[in-house]
């Protein structure tokens, strides 16, 4: 499988600041838009935000600190951020060497592991460029992120899912328009997803939790 740590600049196409190539991103925005997780990257399950997850000032570890603590609290989940990573997936990622317990997990580092975990289910930027967020590509990342339905429509966890129209019309809203930059750190105060784990989703946002694959 391929590590995405020191991933030339070549893969970084769009020159917005965004990783991944311009279907990776429409991909990463597609999957937010399933997520509910659209209006920040600081997003946690149940909807409330980390100003410090969402500026970037947290290191790998600290996020999944920050997620087993929510995840005692709330009693359900402990997923974070914009692509709703559950603790077991940030450790899995480190194990695989695509993120190290002391990186900061900026925006764009959560863009990075998002993208890993698609290509590990064999969903690379020229599949992307060959059919699109088509059912087959919803399909092989549906037991990644629950949110994204199978070919039949549903869940691969039997949860909640939008539909599979909505989100290829968020893909191509996002291909068809100017790429913005990840969200730049700022200094805003604190306020306050290897074994696979079924997903879970919740309304407001709907809270698909990433099972690791580990493979």
């Amino acid at each position: 499988q391929q590590n995405l740590m020191g991933t030339s600049s070549s893969s970084s196409s769009s020159g917005s600041g965004r990783f991944g190539t311009k279907e990776e991103i429409a991909l990463n925005d597609a999957i937010s838009f399933a997520e509910g997780t659209k209006s920040s990257y600081g997003t946690m399950f149940g909807g409330g935000i980390s100003k410090d997850l969402e500026s970037g000032k947290l290191t790998v570890k600290q996020v999944i600190d920050l997620g087993d603590a929510h995840a005692k609290k709330n009693g359900q989940s402990g997923a974070a951020g914009r692509y709703q990573f559950m603790p077991p997936t940030l450790e899995d990622l480190v194990r695989t060497g695509d993120l190290k317990m002391d990186d900061k997990f900026t925006p764009q580092m959560q863009d990075k592991a998002s993208i890993a975990l698609a290509r590990r289910r064999k969903v690379t930027s020229e599949l992307l460029k060959k059919e699109g967020l088509s059912a087959k590509v919803s399909n092989m990342l549906a037991p990644e992120w629950a949110s994204l339905p199978t070919y039949s429509g549903a869940s691969y966890y039997g949860q909640p899912v939008k539909s599979l129209s909505s989100i290829q019309s968020a893909y191509k809203n996002s291909l068809g328009s100017p790429q913005q930059p990840a969200p730049a750190q700022t200094s805003s105060p604190t306020t306050t997803k290897s074994t696979k784990q079924p997903a879970q989703t919740q309304s407001s946002p709907t809270q698909a939790q990433i099972t690791p694959t580990g493979t």
